[in-house]
């Protein structure tokens, strides 16, 4: 039985939190002219993740670096991804926890 047209399905609200998340950390993030961002909003059972493109040369810091940087605080900022390119996966976040996140974020490709 489907819901009501006036009733969100569980995956469509899901996915409206993902986008709010995804707009808080790239509003903060688009501040650094060194940095790029782009959302992938999948259906898969990842759901959703905000991909951030830097160069290491101005960053000053690689990938990795920066991984651990978030990985090592709390809470726990998991990320894969390549020297250059970070992946954000949007589920692992707790709602209302974006704007931390989004700080941590700054932190991590400045200090």
């Amino acid at each position: 039985r489907r819901p009501p047209r006036s009733t969100q399905g569980v995956s469509s609200a899901a996915s409206d939190v993902y986008k709010r998340q995804a707009r808080v950390v790239q509003e903060a993030i688009k501040t650094l002219p060194s940095l790029s961002s782009e959302v992938a909003l999948t259906n898969s059972h990842t759901g959703a993740s905000l991909s951030i493109t830097f160069d290491p040369g101005t960053i000053g810091k690689t990938g990795l670096q920066i991984k651990e940087i978030l990985a090592s605080e709390n809470p726990s900022i998991l990320l894969g991804g390549s020297d250059t390119l970070l992946h954000l996966a949007l589920h692992t976040l707790h709602d209302g926890q974006e704007q931390r996140i989004a700080d941590r974020l700054l932190a991590a490709f400045t200090e």
